[in-house]
């Protein structure tokens, strides 16, 4: 007797996987923010050459057992690079950063997304209550930044360094969907684009 779910298991097998990575993608998107956070590109970046787990937990103030844990998901999401020396001792892995994260992840690149992560990481918590949001049918803010009454726009607008900050994040926004926006329209009559109520415009 020939078992037709097996065949059936392989046919769906990239339907399994994209449905997986949808449920766990919220750890890809934690790990990015914690990263920047945690300011891990930014150390790498500093330092020009690299650095082993113990270098960026001495650094960092952060635990080492965590860090050697931590780093190694960062290389598995293309995020760092690693060199395992001959004798694989975990030790003396070292870590760089990838040419990915040099040109998008690090604040001083002109093509650097750091404020959309971070404005995106402020978001982050309210679509932990997006099933309320869905019975209520308003925003989750109040739920979530309870010590911060209002909404978003004031916790942007509560001091000039915030506003710098979320300027910037509609900047890289912009920058990184433009040549989107002109292959998807025809603009050629055009000679300069305004983000209104931003910071740029090009031409």
């Amino acid at each position: 007797m020939v078992d037709k779910s097996v065949g059936k298991i392989k046919d769906n097998a990239g339907v399994i996987k994209s449905t997986m990575d949808l449920i766990y993608g919220f750890q890809s998107s934690r790990l990015v923010f914690s990263a920047i956070e945690l300011g891990i590109f930014e150390y790498f970046h500093q330092s020009n050459c690299p650095q082993t787990a113990r270098d960026v937990s001495e650094n960092l103030s952060t635990n080492i057992a965590a860090t050697f844990r931590f780093l190694d998901a960062l290389v598995g999401l293309g995020f760092l690079c690693c060199e395992i020396p001959d004798d694989k001792n975990s030790e003396k892995v070292t870590y760089t950063n990838s040419a990915d994260t040099e040109q998008f992840l690090i604040t001083s690149s002109p093509d650097s997304i750091v404020p959309l992560a971070k404005s995106s990481a402020i978001v982050y918590p309210m679509f932990m209550h997006l099933e309320w949001a869905v019975r209520e049918g308003k925003s989750q803010w109040e739920r979530v930044m309870s010590n911060f009454p209002g909404d978003f726009f004031q916790k942007v607008y509560q001091s000039e360094e915030k506003m710098v900050e979320f300027m910037g994040c509609m900047h890289g926004t912009l920058r990184q969907s433009r040549s989107w926006i002109l292959q998807s329209f025809d603009l050629s009559e055009y000679n300069t684009i305004c983000d209104l109520g931003g910071k740029l415009y090009f031409k």
